[in-house]
């Protein structure tokens, strides 16, 4: 449906966006996480028509319209702040978008209603925006980038601004109202746990460009680079220090890996901690911290200290400064490419 081509941006000296090229399917959810500054949300600029590219091109179905004006292009936006007209009620910010298309009445208050319905507002037509909560702001938000019936959705990290419970909630909610209406989105992000949620693909950028683009339990899988691994918050990485067939050597110990790259990841959620004391692994507990739901443990092997997670009502959390061993799952251990950033 979408197709970007070699597209450039800068800012003076400041390049956002260098030599990025990228197509997303009809009906794809896509989400581009990644640090502050990489280069997002000029992206959604970009697409949206916002920002003009210095060079490079922008496809809709096959068509260019990187000249077309954004307000040509037929595509909701949907942001952090909310937007919403203070002085209209919400009936009339669901509105909003179908007055400027010069909808019927009947047809504006039926859409409406159908609006309120999805986004689970049914009797919130005639009331003051100013009184409602943040999280019924972001759906009145929701439901007017619906309205119009865009041809691209574009959510620029609409969740920021929420409390966890809420933002909990609306991660379970925004994808299946999306993908009930059947339509394109645009997800930017700086939240991992948002992007795994949301995404049917994410694009994980850094410094203007592209560096991973994969389904979510893929990239979480299998990191393509140091930088997307510590992004991602994997950190049990461990450098190389020789290989002889399918087995590298590290500070830690040996280990049968498949593939190529110079730093060994060790995925959290693949350790155990073996209570007989039978694991692969010596080493102390270094420290613990308490998440919630599960509890970090950090365990130091030799100079090199790893990150797993126990369950809350799983085995005892052993204290610090206790030996343990640890087991290490075999798909957990993998090779990735040490990147520049």
């Amino acid at each position: 449906m979408l197709e970007m081509r070699s597209i450039w941006k800068r800012f003076g000296s400041i390049v956002a966006l260098r030599d990025l090229s990228l197509t997303i399917a009809e009906g794809e959810i896509v989400c581009l996480l990644g640090p502050s500054g990489c280069g997002k949300t000029t992206l959604l600029r970009v697409i949206a028509g916002l920002e003009s590219p210095d060079s490079g091109q922008l496809f809709l179905n096959g068509q260019d319209i990187s000249r077309v004006p954004a307000h040509q292009r037929g595509f909701g936006l949907m942001f952090q702040d909310y937007a919403l007209f203070p002085h209209l009620s919400v009936a009339d910010n669901i509105a909003f978008g179908l007055r400027m298309q010069h909808a019927t009445g009947t047809y504006r208050r039926a859409r409406v209603d159908q609006m309120l319905a999805l986004v689970g507002l049914e009797g919130y037509s005639q009331r003051d925006v100013n009184a409602l909560s943040g999280g019924e702001r972001q759906r009145v938000a929701l439901a007017r980038s619906l309205a119009p019936r865009p041809r691209l959705l574009m959510l620029d990290e609409p969740l920021g601004s929420l409390d966890a419970a809420l933002k909990a909630r609306l991660l379970i909610d925004l994808p299946g109202v999306i993908r009930a209406l059947g339509l394109t989105a645009v997800y930017v992000t700086h939240d991992q746990s948002e992007a795994l949620a949301i995404a049917d693909r994410i694009v994980l950028m850094n410094e203007g460009a592209i560096v991973q683009i994969d389904t979510p339990a893929a990239l979480y899988r299998r990191p393509a680079s140091t930088f997307a691994a510590r992004f991602l918050g994997l950190n049990n990485l461990i450098p190389v220090v020789s290989r002889t067939g399918h087995s590298v050597h590290t500070s830690i110990g040996e280990f049968e890996v498949a593939g190529a790259g110079d730093t060994l990841l060790i995925h959290p959620d693949g350790l155990t901690i073996n209570s007989a004391g039978t694991g692969r692994l010596e080493g102390t507990i270094h420290q613990r911290v308490f998440h919630g739901a599960w509890v970090e443990v950090q365990v130091r092997c030799g100079e090199v200290i790893l990150t797993l997670r126990m369950p809350l009502f799983g085995p005892e959390v052993p204290a610090v400064g206790e030996g343990v061993t640890l087991d290490v799952a075999r798909e957990a251990a993998i090779l990735i490419a040490q990147s520049d950033a």
